[in-house]
């Protein structure tokens, strides 16, 4: 319901913003722009499950591997970009 309230072609808030910008949107005209809708829509939908799933991922890490990465002389934002599963 939300995505035809954002997207409907005459009178959507997004549709206003992007005709604003000079882009005229009819997702119901142009095939292209239904396909981009209906990606969009899906990946907003599925992005949630997996920031959960790698966020919870990244909580089960055991404190001695960070505190490891931090006696080997590894900072902050490299120890979180390298971990590696053995």
């Amino acid at each position: 319901m939300l995505w035809i309230f954002l997207f409907n072609p005459g009178r959507g808030l997004i549709t206003h913003f992007l005709g604003e910008l000079g882009y005229d949107w009819n997702h119901a005209q142009n095939s292209g722009q239904a396909m981009f809708l209906v990606v969009f829509a899906s990946v907003w939908k599925q992005i949630s499950y997996n920031f959960l799933f790698f966020f919870a991922a990244l909580q089960s890490i055991p404190r001695s591997l960070v505190e490891a990465a931090a006696i080997d002389g590894a900072g902050r934002f490299v120890a979180s970009l390298s971990w590696r599963c053995r």
